[in-house]
């Protein structure tokens, strides 16, 4: 499964792909930002990056867990997912986002895997305070 997040804000798009590789127990990030192309006014000092990560899992249970609990993190974020059967960009509800690939999972406590910091670095987390996204605060930090 794969999917595309988006935002954009004063000249800036930025989009984050996430792979959920379930058979290789691995998720993979890729980051990207630049000038907004509708906005060259505000785009001029907009230097592009790119930046990629990838988190392993010990089993399936602690990928699915990690996977589940991402996408809860997904929502706290100002990143819309975007919908594969639209172009270009047309964001989609989170709850459309289909978890049929994956199992119940580890409970949060339990699961190890992290998200890269480089990606923690450059996405600039910050989940929206509440309890639930406290919680998923975890999935940042070190590991």
């Amino acid at each position: 499964m794969k999917l595309l997040y988006f935002d954009h804000d004063h000249g800036t798009e930025t989009l984050l792909q996430i792979d959920f590789d379930r058979p290789n127990l691995m998720v993979t990030f890729e980051y990207d930002r630049g000038p907004d192309p509708t906005h060259d006014e505000l785009a001029d000092d907009v230097e592009p990056i790119q930046v990629r990560g990838e988190t392993r899992c010990a089993s399936f249970a602690e990928f699915d867990g990690f996977s589940r609990a991402l996408l809860d993190l997904m929502r706290t974020t100002a990143f819309s997912v975007q919908d594969p059967t639209q172009r270009p960009f047309a964001a989609m509800p989170h709850e459309r986002v289909s978890l049929r690939e994956l199992g119940d999972g580890l409970a949060l406590e339990e699961v190890a895997a992290r998200v890269p910091h480089q990606i923690v670095a450059e996405a600039g987390f910050r989940p929206e305070l509440s309890e639930r996204a406290e919680g998923l605060r975890g999935l940042l930090g070190p590991g």
